[in-house]
């Protein structure tokens, strides 16, 4: 399919006609419609899905008011897209009118010749859907950024039928039912046939095991479709997990709650040192703070004793004693000797009574106490002041750490990961479950078409030999046979395209991508999966997403424009269509943008790319240059005054043309066809 010519009337931005003509030439297959964001390339986008499938994009809001805001004032309440397109050298005119009025929109398509119009083709949506499958409209018309083909590849059954359809799949299919429809009806006329009632017997036990393989068959397929579609689902899930650090939450918790044990440890620590602090006062503040008057009084109680101030170390009894007697303890005489009688006396003014000795030691050792305590004091005092303060400041860096753990854990939305995870156990049994459905299908199918066979060959050999019944017989054969080469073809033309996107992919990427990635299509299905090296699997960026979105695409179109002139004895030939992309590079580095804008033409048959002037570099431009036939300008027209707004500019092959003008007659987006 070629798109030659869409016409745009009062379809959103687009007041009145706006005509683009693309380019079609092989050597020129590229057309390339500039435009700032918010004027209409987006538009444009739509209104080509809308006229063929009457679908959008899925940013493309507002999806029943189609219809220009200037036309609708002026009571104008229709707007329509035209599309003239060519296809295998017959070419046909497409018109989607819409009347807001009612919502309801119609589709014709005429074949023309020259000028001339034909007349309108019957049931034109299966028309459209006969050229280009609408699943298979993704792929060819879409938007660059965030797409995935990686992840739309994933739902593999729907992108197997696409491609079973647009290479003519669907009629060879109908074909093969119809085969087989019609054997089980020569099955029942042989046993018609046979009058014995053996051939009766056996072909009802036929039926019986075809209606449970029939049953067996619908059911793997519908499981085979859901798997892997089941598996993008849990792929989600799991990416969303890893997406909020769900791995961390586990570790956070356990660690606020490690901080909370240790911060109630560390409070426990300080209540005890502060009641040994209490303890300490009690037991030697007296000792600290009668020190110093113990000191002073220890060195008062030593001079007294130096300077004979105190009571001597003699008792007064025993001077009593010694007078009394009138003899001294050496045997003398004391009454004859006066002086010695009197000095004897004398010595009772210091002789120390059992009470006063006995104060007297008690303030020593009092004293002596005071300073042994004193010493204690120190080191256990101090001891007490570092073990607060060292327990304090690990209690401030705690809480401070379990602040940040709490904000943390703040952060990461609970609730949404414990529907998640729900959803990941949910999904991981369905998995499961389906897989085995699966096996268990697949066995039952095994065993039932052994069955099946074994039944057929004594269905041959109970049959009478006649000419009636060879001639069934023969055509049943026949019909048989010709199902099995059909299956066969189509089995080996779906692994041939496999083989195809396999091998482009990967060459694509050992040329192109920074890591040593490649891909992997499930031979069941056309669901695509990224590996790195080890054979892991890769969760992608957008960059690298859209990468592979146009080289899946490209190689897709490359084989079915291979197809095109092969004269296949059952397939009909490829549809290929253009691509059309809007923002086509927005995720792309430089390097890939490069890659994207200059394979891109090489692969597909027509090219139609829609940017912005952050997406279209003069690197890029002089690669493509030489392959562009046509190129347009958006241009944003509108009735307000320009005051401080800024004029956008765009670069046109070294000339700076203008895209936004003010003080205009309608607020619209014309067009400029500036090649």
């Amino acid at each position: 399919m070629l798109i030659k010519r869409v016409k745009i009337k009062n379809f959103r931005q687009y007041y009145g006609e706006v005509e683009l003509n693309f380019a079609t030439e092989k050597e020129k297959n590229v057309t390339v419609i500039r435009g700032e964001n918010g004027v209409g390339k987006t538009a444009i986008l739509n209104a080509v899905k809308w006229a063929f499938f009457e679908t959008f994009t899925n940013n493309f809001l507002n999806k029943k008011d189609l219809v220009n805001n200037t036309a609708l004032k002026q009571g104008k309440s229709r707007c329509s897209v035209e599309i003239e397109f060519e296809e295998n050298e017959k070419h046909y005119l497409l018109l989607r009118d819409y009347d807001q009025k009612t919502r309801k929109s119609k589709l014709v398509i005429y074949p023309y010749s020259g000028d001339t119009l034909g007349s309108s083709l019957p049931d034109p949506t299966i028309v459209i859907n006969t050229l280009l499958p609408k699943e298979m409209a993704e792929y060819f018309f879409f938007q660059g950024e965030g797409s995935n083909a990686v992840n739309v590849g994933n739902n593999g059954s729907d992108l197997a039928k696409s491609i079973r359809d647009i290479l003519g799949f669907e009629v060879a299919n109908r074909l093969i039912t119809d085969l087989k429809s019609l054997s089980k009806n020569l099955r029942s006329k042989i046993a018609e046939l046979d009058t014995s009632g053996e051939a009766k017997k056996l072909r009802q036990k036929l039926d019986d095991i075809e209606d449970s393989l029939s049953i067996d068959i619908e059911a793997l397929s519908g499981k085979n479709e859901l798997l892997p579609k089941l598996k993008k689902q849990l792929q989600d899930v799991e990416t969303q997990l890893d997406q909020i650090n769900n791995h961390d939450l586990q570790n956070l918790k356990q660690k606020e709650r490690s901080l909370e044990r240790e911060i109630i440890e560390l409070k426990k620590n300080i209540r005890s040192a502060n009641i040994k602090k209490v303890s300490n006062i009690a037991r030697y503040g007296w000792a600290v703070f009668g020190y110093d008057f113990a000191s002073t009084s220890q060195d008062f109680i030593d001079e007294s004793e130096l300077k004979g101030r105190l009571p001597e170390p003699y008792n007064e009894t025993f001077i009593k004693d010694i007078l009394e007697a009138k003899e001294c303890i050496c045997g003398n005489d004391l009454a004859s000797q006066k002086d010695a009688y009197e000095k004897i006396a004398g010595m009772l003014s210091q002789a120390a009574n059992p009470v006063l000795l006995q104060r007297l030691s008690g303030i020593r050792a009092q004293i002596q106490d005071i300073k042994t305590l004193h010493e204690l004091a120190a080191d256990n005092i101090k001891e007490n002041i570092e073990t607060l303060q060292q327990t304090h400041e690990r209690l401030a860096v705690k809480k401070k750490e379990l602040a940040e753990i709490v904000e943390k854990i703040g952060l990461i939305p609970e609730d949404r990961i414990q529907k998640l995870q729900n959803s990941k156990k949910k999904l991981l049994n369905d998995v499961s479950i389906t897989d085995k459905s699966i096996g268990k299908l697949e066995g039952s199918i095994e065993t039932n078409s052994a069955l099946k066979a074994g039944l057929e060959r004594k269905l041959k050999d109970a049959t009478p030999n006649n000419d009636a019944l060879s001639a069934v017989q023969l055509k049943k054969l026949f019909v048989e046979e010709l199902a099995e080469v059909i299956e066969s073809h189509l089995g080996k033309t779906e692994k041939n395209i496999r083989l195809h996107v396999l091998t482009e992919v990967n060459k694509s990427l050992d040329r192109f991508s920074r890591h040593d990635f490649k891909i992997k299509v499930e031979p069941s299905n056309f669901s695509f999966q990224l590996l790195d090296k080890y054979d892991n699997k890769v969760s992608q960026g957008d960059g690298l997403n859209l990468l592979l979105n146009l080289t899946i695409t490209s190689s897709l179109i490359n084989f079915a424009a291979s197809r095109r002139d092969v004269k296949d004895p059952i397939l009909s030939s490829a549809t290929v269509a253009p691509l059309l992309i809007d923002a086509p590079f927005g995720v792309l580095d430089n390097k890939y943008r490069n890659v994207v804008v200059s394979e891109l033409p090489k692969q597909a048959r027509q090219v139609i790319f829609l940017v912005s002037s952050s997406q279209w570099s003069k690197a890029m431009d002089k690669e493509i240059r030489s392959k562009v036939g046509k190129e347009y300008l958006l241009i944003l027209e509108e009735t307000s005054d320009k005051r401080d707004k800024e004029i956008d500019y765009l670069s046109v092959k070294g000339e700076k043309r203008a895209v936004s003008r003010y003080n205009c007659d309608v607020d619209r987006t014309v067009v400029e066809d500036v090649t």
